[in-house]
């Protein structure tokens, strides 16, 4: 009877030792597909915000181009300058290239540009624009007659 009980006890361990071997294996591979299907998931949700950031910092650009057409902000180089809030994570510049020689005799043209950061994430925007020479120092006429006649006094 020890010689069949021996015999049986070295079947149970070789089945166990197989059953140990496959939950091994099986955790392994689950463990590889979590670790896939979650950097799949994490670079997806990287992606969405790179996106969010961009399309923000384009729409803040073109906010300000906008108001430069407007003559509401002048035509000149400023910044960086922050936003006012709820903004104050952004900041903006603006670039006024020198004015190149007109060979037709009209109006020459000047690249302006903004360039729009973010201060914690690496985020840079850049929108360009050509402007005529004329409009620029219109601008920057107009801003200096408003500065000059708010400088003098005013009302009480």
């Amino acid at each position: 009877m020890t010689a069949s009980k021996s015999k049986r006890q070295k079947q149970f361990s070789k089945a166990d030792g197989s059953v140990l071997l496959e939950v091994v294996l099986a955790l392994a591979l689950f463990v590889a597909a979590a670790t896939v299907i979650s950097a799949g998931i994490n670079s997806s949700i990287q992606a969405a915000q790179r996106l969010r950031l961009g399309t923000h910092a384009a729409n803040l650009a073109i906010s300000v181009m906008s108001e430069m057409q407007m003559h509401i902000r002048p035509i000149a180089n400023a910044g960086p300058e922050a936003f006012s809030p709820p903004f104050e994570k952004w900041k903006y510049q603006v670039l006024v290239s020198e004015a190149a020689e007109s060979s037709m005799g009209t109006d020459a043209l000047q690249s302006v540009e903004v360039v729009i950061t973010h201060s914690e994430e690496n985020t840079v925007q850049r929108l360009s624009q050509l402007f005529r020479a004329s409009e620029i120092a219109l601008s920057a006429t107009n801003n200096m007659s408003e500065v000059s006649s708010d400088a003098g006094g005013g009302e009480f």
